[in-house]
């Protein structure tokens, strides 16, 4: 059906067709990574040494600390990679910022859009096989001219 176009400001929200067809890319991507993500979570167990446990990266033999605090998982990073590669092939994201990294990493200079992640939400669940989940967000850049400036462009 129609899109609703919506201004705020001068923002125009309505999306373009270009913009439709890279955000359908984006959700591609989310999509297959999911879908790696869901087959090496069901591995796991058979990939102990590479997907069970901490991180690298801690002192005290636990992993290391994500950008919020908590001590990563190996599955985390993995999850992340796994997100991160998949955005970044699909050259329709410009920002990409998640919750195992620290700040915002820039994917493709032309992207359009800014994805935030936590690729693998409730990993500590993983060894009672309690579900987990990825949780992302999709939004348009805007640059500063359009009136969303926040001083970084996106």
């Amino acid at each position: 059906g129609p899109v609703a176009a919506a201004a705020v400001g001068d923002v125009n929200l309505a999306p373009t067709a270009e913009e439709r067809k890279d955000l359908a890319l984006v959700l591609v991507a989310m999509s297959n990574a999911c879908k790696r993500l869901a087959e090496r979570l069901a591995a796991a167990p058979l990939r102990a040494g590479d997907s069970l446990g901490y991180a690298a990266g801690g002192d005290d033999g636990e992993g290391g600390t994500n950008a919020s605090g908590d001590v990563q998982k190996k599955l985390d990073v993995v999850a992340n990679e796994l997100v991160r590669e998949a955005l970044a092939s699909c050259g329709a994201v410009r920002y990409y910022c998640s919750e195992e990294e620290e700040g915002v990493m820039e994917l493709n200079a032309g992207g359009r859009f800014v994805v935030v992640c936590d690729p693998l939400d409730g990993s500590r669940n993983i060894e009672c096989n309690i579900p987990t989940g990825t949780i992302f967000g999709v939004y348009r850049c805007v640059d500063e001219d359009e009136g969303g400036g926040g001083g970084d462009g996106a």
